[in-house]
């Protein structure tokens, strides 16, 4: 209930509990108190009717019982709004309190969704037998578990003062088991990567406009997401996905996770 409304209806209360004090206080002895008369003193009815006291005290009635009904219609009204505005923030907060439960929830299903990935990646890497076989295991594990159609993971090699990364390992890629990808510093999108050592992240490239030099061939694809593997700020290589659905967050941070891990393996077998 809004307090100057409070106020209000509780000031309509106390004027009818004193006028029906007065009006009490009257009826006692009305025709000494009010009329003016000795007492024992007889007054015919018309000359109480025309009486100006008894006028004025009807007038009194009168005015207390109105005031008293608006007083307590006010305050049904007022208790109706108040009641039907606690049900409002009622509503209101349960609806907070649900819409909270069910993002906490969500929240919860995806951190340990991401953790069961983490885990699979990691016990896929652990089982796999050659460092080759390790990365392979483990990359298709990744996109397995974050909707990637085609993936490719380069590492970085050098020859004769020039920079290169290779492929050491591909998902659903249209290549040869023999085959490598081999790009310059610079070079295709990826190469480009590995030079500027940022990560690079193209959505929705429409059917048609542009054909994408990559690794994972000249085609048009919905999303591409493009990764360089740091150590202590030293490239060591670079992982790219493609993807027919948007990389979401959820998705992105393990890809980011499966970069961090790569190269702490990675560090391990090739001299940084």
């Amino acid at each position: 209930m809004d307090k100057n409304a409070k106020t209000f209806g509780f000031l309509l209360l106390m004027l009818f509990a004193i006028a029906s004090g007065v009006l009490l206080y009257f009826q006692l002895d009305f025709s000494n108190k009010l009329l003016l008369v000795p007492p024992h003193f007889d007054l015919s009815a018309d000359e109480i009717i025309n009486n100006g006291n008894y006028k004025l005290y009807n007038s009194v009635v009168f005015a207390t019982v109105i005031l008293g009904l608006v007083g307590f219609v006010f305050f049904l009204l007022q208790k109706g709004g108040s009641v039907e505005k606690n049900n409002q923030l009622k509503a209101k907060d349960l609806k907070v309190r649900q819409t909270r439960n069910v993002r906490k929830a969500s929240e919860e299903s995806i951190e340990n969704f991401v953790e069961g990935v983490i885990e699979s990646i990691e016990q896929s890497y652990q089982d796999a037998e050659g460092t080759i076989m390790k990365y392979e295991k483990s990359l298709w594990r990744l996109c397995s578990s974050v909707d990637s159609c085609q993936a490719v993971l380069y590492l970085k090699e050098e020859d004769e003062d020039k920079r290169y990364i290779s492929s050491v390992a591909g998902y659903a890629l249209n290549l040869a088991e023999s085959g490598i990808l081999r790009f310059e510093f610079g070079e295709s999108l990826a190469g480009q990567v590995a030079k500027q050592k940022k990560k690079l992240k193209i959505e929705q490239i429409p059917e048609g406009h542009i054909k994408v030099f990559s690794g994972l061939g000249e085609s048009s694809k919905a999303y591409l997401l493009i990764m360089p593997i740091m150590k202590d700020g030293v490239l060591l290589g670079v992982l790219e996905l493609a993807s027919f659905a948007p990389i979401n967050g959820k998705n992105e941070s393990i890809i980011s996770w499966y970069c961090e891990f790569l190269s702490e393996q990675i560090s391990l077998d090739v001299k940084v």
